[in-house]
């Protein structure tokens, strides 16, 4: 059957309104997901961070909340895409950054590859 499938900026924009309480910013109106459902995905996702078995350790930043997801993708034709998406909860406005990768590379995932990337970009816009 039919596969559906997201951008990258697809996959940022609906983050965004999950850190911005289920709606996007500026369109309140424009409510993607529930305050209650908002919140609680936000939770897991630091969860996915915070945690020692979730896949977005390499992600972390000492002495700030993150919360974000790794993927990986097999790609038609070979190779794969490795991505990171997330924010810094402590800082306001929740800025979205979406790191990803895509290659022919032997074990490359979001983990490995995208949420290191994503905490060094991280870091330095906490400067």
């Amino acid at each position: 059957g039919e596969v559906a499938r997201a951008t990258p900026m697809q996959m940022a924009k609906a983050y965004v309104a999950l850190f911005h309480d289920g709606a996007y910013p500026g369109s309140p109106d424009e409510r993607v997901v529930s305050s209650t459902a908002a919140s609680t995905v936000v939770r897991m996702l630091e969860a996915v961070v915070a945690s020692d078995i979730g896949t977005g350790k390499p992600a972390r930043i000492a002495g700030a909340r993150v919360a974000g997801k790794t993927g990986t993708a097999d790609l038609e034709g070979g190779g794969n895409y490795a991505s990171f998406v997330g924010t810094v909860l402590d800082r306001e406005p929740h800025v979205v950054i979406l790191v990803g990768y895509e290659g022919k590379h032997e074990g490359m995932t979001g983990s490995s590859s995208a949420a290191p990337v994503f905490a060094k970009i991280a870091r330095r816009m906490l400067r």
